[in-house]
């Protein structure tokens, strides 16, 4: 009763395990119209199914093997069942069990011992072997011990016992960089020429030979704006002449003195008309007392004719304005497209510097985390090993734990001989599968930095506004924006200045036409005498320790090394305002310790005293260079307050003060 209790249980689950083999395989006998990843459809066959059919058939025809009066099948099956737990997973470790099964009815194999072992083994170690190849061995051992009682002759059990284990103890012994290598094989990246077309070095070409495509595209376009643009500036001549023409038309066609004027005297009058114009359009208006000759002393109509030509002259003056404007949005447009076509060919210039190694590397960091037991899913290795690589794992979940900070850096950090950091993570909780983690190299150098800012007295906004942040590339950005003026519309300039420059400098944009696009932005959002902004920004190069000071129309920045300090100026002025900014940079090699003052305009305004020379004294100069620094916070709180007592214990303009010190990284 027993044996057909557990008979009734074991068939219908054969037969679920089989149909699940089928689909497993069953795309690989489309003749390979679909891969069943997923990745591709008419593709290439699935060359994994098609090796083990035929492993499993080739050792069917040898069932009648044996060794030392052992059939070598047993031994062969078992080990290919482990080997599938390791290189396709569970699903890949039962179908062939279930494969296995159903040859040991076509073949001279024993179709009892075959199918209540196998199957049972082989699910058991593909459900255990999602540890590792240890716990797909456990599992295919338990399923034999648990076979026992499906298995009647002694003679039989005697046979899983000598050769199934050790077929286990066979599997144990291969290094486990073979079976990464047969995955790799497998997964089709060793399949030689015929999938060459599709290797990450022809993904890039194409990628590069697609944005250089595109670079040009915007490239055109750009030439288009700056031809259209010149037209329009040839018909703002013709102004005056349509002026001409309507004053004619709503002044003189009807009056009796029209043949007088415009017959007998038409030269005379028409140069007066002419004159008249464009008095009104340099003085913005004309009167009565303004017309010249004859119109002065003959025109009947003298008053509606200055009301008509100050009307034209007016609405010509909105139409100048607002055609100024289009033509200046088209040459932002222009410039942008050329700014974007830059930086897809930059991209391109990129994606074809071939970084050698990186799958190499690749694979040697899968296979070196895979031997500790670190359980990788996906490692992805891009950049330039020697300053900007990126190394990207997806991992077996660690619960939390936090694996990537405590373990992987460290032992990346080992393998590639380079200080490795944690650019970000994700460890989920208990109960996801995997983590992933994304590092870079580590920074020789770090910044410390700290802020203080005050509005203007009786003000709820700061006209100011400081960023910092991380490229990367390995830069520390330090952006501080003084927007003119104060209040909310001094605010938003500030704010509109500083948060366009992060992003674009975040997305890898070149820092100058990042400048220029923000200065063309302000442009066109209002006009040039309403509002702008200034742009104090430092680059610190985190590896070799040099900083890019780059200012537009900012107030002095200070280097503070021990006692000696230094004043960085700029004589540019302030985005928004000309078409074309001008930026002053200036590159300084610092070192462990330098402190970095950044200010707005009312810090080192707010004591005035007579100008000693090339520049008014200094005061933020001389005390940084006669203080001790306890911190970057103390320093710029003690700025700030020093400029409110200048000031006579109030604040008279936004008050911004941005410290920043330099630190060697911690190992």
């Amino acid at each position: 009763l027993i044996m057909i209790g557990l008979g009734s249980i074991l068939l219908p689950c054969l037969a679920v395990i089989f149909a699940s083999a089928l689909q497993i395989f069953a795309p690989s006998m489309r003749l390979g119209l679909e891969n069943r990843l997923g990745q591709e459809r008419n593709e290439r066959p699935d060359y994994a199914g098609y090796a083990v059919f035929t492993a499993v058939m080739a050792l069917g025809g040898g069932s009648g093997i044996l060794i030392a009066g052992y059939p070598l099948i047993y031994l062969l099956v078992s080990f290919l069942i482990l080997t599938a737990t390791v290189i396709g997973g569970a699903g890949a470790a039962v179908a062939i069990a279930a494969v296995a099964a159903l040859m040991s009815h076509v073949g001279s194999w024993n179709p009892t011992l075959s199918a209540e072992i196998f199957v049972t083994a082989g699910l058991l170690a593909g459900v255990a072997g999602r540890k590792n190849k240890e716990w797909s061995a456990l599992g295919f051992c338990l399923g034999i011990i648990l076979s026992y009682p499906l298995i009647n002759e002694a003679a039989l059990w005697r046979v899983a016992l000598v050769v199934m284990f050790p077929a286990t103890v066979l599997f144990l012994l291969v290094p486990a960089q073979w079976f990464s290598y047969i995955r790799h094989l497998l997964s089709g990246s060793g399949r030689g020429n015929d999938r060459q077309e599709c290797s990450p070095g022809k993904i890039r070409d194409l990628a590069s030979d697609r944005l250089r495509e595109l670079a040009g595209i915007f490239e055109k376009l750009a030439h288009t704006f700056e031809e259209v643009s010149p037209a329009q500036d040839e018909n703002a001549g013709q102004d005056v002449y349509q002026w001409l023409e309507k004053a004619i038309a709503s002044c003189c066609a009807n009056c009796q003195s029209y043949k007088h004027c415009w017959t007998e005297l038409f030269y005379q009058t028409y140069r007066e008309f002419l004159d008249l114009i464009t008095l009104a359009e340099m003085k913005g208006g004309v009167t009565t007392a303004d017309l010249p000759g004859k119109l002065a002393q003959s025109c009947i109509q003298s008053y509606q004719l200055v009301t008509s030509i100050n009307y034209l002259s007016e609405v010509g003056q909105i139409d100048r304005y607002w055609r100024n404007r289009l033509n200046d949005s088209k040459e932002l447009v222009s410039y942008q497209l050329k700014g974007v076509s830059g930086i897809m060919a930059g991209l391109a210039g990129q994606l074809k510097v071939e970084v050698q190694n990186n799958e190499d590397l690749q694979l040697m960091i899968y296979e070196a985390l895979s031997r500790v037991k670190l359980h990788p899913v996906e490692v992805s290795v891009t950049g330039n090993p020697s300053r900007q690589m990126e190394i990207a794992i997806e991992k077996r979940g660690c619960g939390g734990y936090g694996e990537c900070q405590r373990v992987v850096a460290p032992f990346l950090a080992n393998l590639i001989g380079q200080g490795v950091s944690v650019w970000n993570r994700d460890c989920p909780p208990q109960g996801r599968l995997h983590c992933t983690s994304t590092y870079c190299l580590r920074r020789a150098y770090t910044v410390t930095w700290a802020a203080r800012q005050t509005p203007k007295e009786g003000s709820l906004f700061c006209g100011d506004t400081f960023r910092s942040f991380v490229l990367k590339d390995g830069r520390h950005i330090l952006l501080l924006s003084d927007g003119v003026g104060t209040g909310p519309r001094a605010a938003l300039e500030s704010q509109t200045t500083v948060s366009i420059l992060e992003q674009l400098l975040s997305s890898g944009i070149d820092r100058d036409f990042a400048l220029q696009m923000v200065n063309s932005v302000l442009l066109l959002r209002h006009p040039p005498e309403e509002t702008f902004s200034t742009v104090d920004m430092v680059a610190i190069d985190l590896f070799s320790c040099e900083a890019d000071f780059l200012k537009i129309g900012a107030a002095p920045s200070y280097i503070k090394r021990g006692r000696e300090v230094t004043a960085l100026r700029s004589n540019s002025l302030p985005a928004g305002i000309l078409e074309h900014i001008e930026i002053d940079a200036t590159t300084r090699a610092l070192q462990e310790g330098d402190l970095l003052v950044m200010i707005t305009d009312g810090i080192i305004d707010s004591l005035e005293l007579p100008d000693t020379g090339d520049h008014a004294f200094d005061w933020v100069a001389s005390i940084l260079a006669n203080m001790d620094v306890l911190g970057v916070q103390s320093l710029a709180d003690y700025l700030l307050e020093h400029a409110i007592q200048n000031a006579g214990g109030k604040s008279v303009d936004d008050l911004t003060v941005l410290v920043a010190q330099i630190v060697r990284a911690e190992d």
